[in-house]
């Protein structure tokens, strides 16, 4: 039968060698930088290059591009991201919000560009 301390002992050096495994692992993770995605499909403008950066470190930029957002809720949405680990500084937040707003916006150039679908 084992004693408490042995008990303790155990568990502790358990849960110590899971958090090192777990810990390494995360910080490999972290190291391996996000797969490149095409931007060609992002029309060229000031902060292109911040919401490519921002939007494709954690899904495909098409989650974020087949949107049409008023500027309101792009700066909604943005928060959000952030507030989830967007690499979006301060100062580069107004940026974002008036490309996704005039790029695709309710009436943005490319909701403009896309062909009107039949009815």
């Amino acid at each position: 039968m084992w004693s408490v301390k042995q008990m303790h002992r155990k568990f502790f050096k358990n849960f110590l060698s899971r958090s090192v495994r777990l810990g390494m692992l995360s910080l490999i993770y972290l190291s391996i930088p996000a797969i490149a995605q095409d931007t060609s499909n992002l029309p060229d403008g000031p902060g292109k290059d911040k919401v490519a950066t921002a939007c494709s470190g954690c899904h495909d930029l098409g989650q974020a591009t087949g949107q049409h957002q008023s500027a309101e809720r792009w700066a909604d949405i943005v928060s959000v991201m952030v507030n989830y680990g967007a690499p979006v500084t301060d100062s580069d937040f107004s940026t974002v919000v008036r490309y996704l707003a005039t790029n695709f916006g309710p009436d943005g150039a490319a909701a403009q560009s896309k062909p009107a679908s039949p009815h």
